[in-house]
């Protein structure tokens, strides 16, 4: 008993949780902020990645 305590007392992965729920979101907004822009943004994107790759 005293060792499921211990595990519903323990806060340690409150954090990584949080961090985790945060990074989707951001990321869920990303994309829609990305399919919002009508491919403008996603032939910028490839613009630049042909020119990194022109470099090699």
């Amino acid at each position: 008993m005293g060792m499921l305590r211990g595990f519903v007392d323990d806060r340690r992965g409150v954090t990584v949780i949080e961090y985790g729920l945060i990074c989707s979101l951001l990321a869920g907004l990303l994309f829609i902020s990305i399919e919002a822009s009508g491919g403008r943004a996603m032939s910028i994107i490839s613009s630049v990645a042909s020119s990194i790759g022109a470099t090699d």
